[in-house]
């Protein structure tokens, strides 16, 4: 057999292109050959609403075999630990030859490595790979593939792996069986083209093999680009990642400093913020919306009994309410901005504010219950003039919903409104106001009627205030050290930063007076609650003081509007619990009187069955009673 002639080697692209995956174009069999579990309902939720998008970091273009090509001395060993079995194993079956590779991303911690040999004839080419992520090996064993080059133009494909995604090859799968079962079946359909007049190219040359190589990489590009599962990235998302990557460095660089090893916690910190500061997709946004919609309305009419005309008064209540939220969000720059339903609550909108300052904070608050309240004043008013019934109920809806908002209890606007100017100044202040606004709900929730839902929001709220309380007393210790969790990010666009080298440091502090066995998740979750409210500092004290006037005067307007436009009196909105209950015992009264009359209905119905069931046409003549003759012509 003619020896490979290798070519020198080339020099690295100097400036290729970067692809990320979509993973939200994944289709539905793929995203159950990813998770063959329960989890595909998770999977699923995240390809709809298009949450999958983002992956950390990116890879390049496939570079041509003569720029990766390597001595196997160049190889890792635990790569040649899992190649070498398999070399071993096509030896055996004739290939010889061996032309290894060794592909590194820069903004993946990822390597691929191979090796390509070639049976005597040329004909077929055994491709054995080793694929590493994020440090963790994919294939610990290795993956073999068989392939040949068919003269129609096509490449046959043969492999030890399960297709777990779909193939621009002429391909078949047999996971898990040996290098030699493979090989048979692949003869076995090569033979068969061969029949059908369309036999195989062989590969005779280091350039040829070269060829196969860049066919294979750019079949694979082409159909994924197609399909939306590599995505190419613009040179603002490049450098964002290359700093995602050197930020992630500086964080495992200061972390092997500490002696709780906390470097894999920074790390993962990095990644839950830059997740959820990307930019929320128009799609994925309406998907949500949508799926959120429809369960909010069918808890709302086949567990709570509402009636159309209520939910859907109350959908565009809420609706409204949230997209004043939303537009302000949008309006001051938020980070991955989301609107959704929550069944038995209501609605919520949710973004991640990296350079809102405090003052911003307050009018995202109050850009919900504000508008809102001006439309159910309006609504009000023209149903008195048009004399629209509809009209002037939903304008009271309006009205009451959104001051309600307006309460100085958390989560509510109005409590955010002040949590942000007055609370927020000491851990003690945020801590104590959660218990308050705690007490708070469950006493409307006594007073006015709940159904038990505001109690158990304000149970929650009550319970919270130790995590905030450890959370404000951990930043204080930071801030005492002269730690900064934040830096100026350079450039035109300005505003601040993670600090990768201050996060071993959260972590250290976060782990003080704990348990050795804190799992990593929680700490990752507080330690991000905590970079927000770095972050969130709250507005001057002439600031705070315009704010909660302007608070006052909308809370004040309101009042006065409750009393004025609507002509409800403080006993009315009172006693809203007396007389919600009132109207509930008469709903419940004349159900059961319905159920009474159709009870009865059936009873009546299945009295009278068996009277009729007696009544026949053909009766039988007593014995002793004169039978009617029958008339003669």
């Amino acid at each position: 057999m003619p020896a490979l002639e290798t070519a020198p080697s080339a020099d690295p692209l100097s400036a290729p292109e970067y692809f990320r995956l979509g993973l939200a174009r994944l289709s539905w069999r793929e995203c159950w050959r990813l998770t063959r579990s329960w989890r595909v309902i998770i999977a699923g939720f995240r390809k709809l609403t298009d949450q999958g998008a983002y992956t950390p970091g990116g890879f390049a273009f496939p570079r041509p075999l003569a720029a990766i090509q390597v001595d196997r001395a160049a190889l890792p060993d635990e790569v040649l630990s899992s190649l070498e079995r398999l070399e071993r194993a096509c030896r055996v079956l004739g290939f010889a030859e061996p032309v290894f590779h060794l592909n590194q991303s820069r903004l993946l911690p990822s390597k691929t490595a191979g090796c390509f040999l070639r049976e005597p004839t040329g004909e077929t080419v055994a491709s054995l790979l080793y694929v590493e992520r994020a440090g963790v090996p994919a294939a610990q064993q290795g993956q073999g593939n068989f392939f040949s080059r068919l003269q129609d133009g096509r490449l046959l494909l043969t492999s030890d792996q399960p297709a777990r995604l779909d193939t621009a090859f002429v391909a078949r799968h047999l996971p898990g069986r040996a290098p030699a079962e493979v090989y048979t079946v692949h003869q076995r359909r090569l033979d068969a083209e061969r029949a059908r007049g369309n036999p195989p190219v062989p590969v005779r040359s280091f350039d040829e093999l070269a060829e196969l190589h860049w066919q294979i990489e750019q079949s694979a590009m082409t159909l994924h680009l197609r399909r939306g599962l590599f995505v190419r990235m613009t040179p603002e998302e490049v450098t964002a990642e290359e700093r995602r990557v050197e930020r992630e460095g500086r964080a495992l660089a200061t972390a092997e400093t500490q002696a709780d090893g906390s470097g894999d916690i920074s790390v993962k910190i990095l990644r839950r913020l830059v997740a959820a500061e990307r930019t929320a997709s128009v799609k994925g946004n309406l998907v949500l919306l949508a799926i959120s919609l429809v369960l909010f309305v069918a808890v709302a009419s086949l567990l709570m009994h509402w009636k159309a005309s209520l939910l859907a008064v109350v959908g565009v209540v809420l609706l409204v309410h949230e997209a004043g939220h939303f537009v302000a969000m949008r309006r001051f720059d938020y980070r991955n901005v989301r609107l959704f339903f929550i069944p038995f609550f209501g609605a919520a909108t949710a973004g991640v504010g990296t350079t809102a300052v405090g003052w911003q904070r307050v009018l995202v608050s109050l850009a919900g219950p504000v508008p809102g309240i001006a439309l159910g004043f309006g609504l009000v008013w023209l149903g008195r003039f048009s004399g629209n019934a509809t009209c002037h109920t939903a304008g009271y809806v309006f009205v009451l919903l959104n001051a309600a908002n307006l309460l100085p209890l958390l989560p509510l606007d109005g409590g955010q409104v002040l949590n942000e100017t007055v609370f927020s100044r000491h851990p003690l202040l945020r801590a104590a106001f959660r218990v308050l606004a705690g007490a708070g709900l469950i006493a409307v929730n006594q007073r006015l009627g709940g159904g038990g839902l505001l109690t158990y929001l304000g149970v929650v709220t009550a319970l919270s205030a130790a995590g905030v309380w450890r959370q404000g007393r951990v930043l204080r210790e930071l801030r005492a050290k002269g730690v900064a969790l934040t830096e100026t990010v350079p450039g035109p666009g300005g505003g601040e930063d993670v600090q990768p080298e201050a996060l071993p440091l959260l972590v250290a502090e976060l782990r003080k007076n704990r348990q050795a066995n804190v799992p990593a998740g929680r700490l990752v979750n507080e330690a991000v609650a905590i970079i927000r409210l770095f972050r969130s500092r709250p507005p001057s004290v002439a600031a705070s003081v315009g704010l909660v006037g302007l608070y006052v005067t909308v809370c004040a307007l309101t009042v006065v509007g409750i009393l004025t436009v609507l002509q409800l009196s403080a006993g009315d909105v009172w006693n809203l619990r007396a007389r919600t209950q009132t109207r509930r015992e008469q709903a419940a009264h004349a159900r059961e009187q319905r159920r009474q009359a159709e009870a009865e209905r059936e009873e009546t119905e299945a009295a009278n069955k068996p009277a009729n069931a007696n009544a026949n046409p053909s009766v039988d003549v007593p014995q002793g009673s004169p039978a009617k003759e029958k008339p003669e012509d």
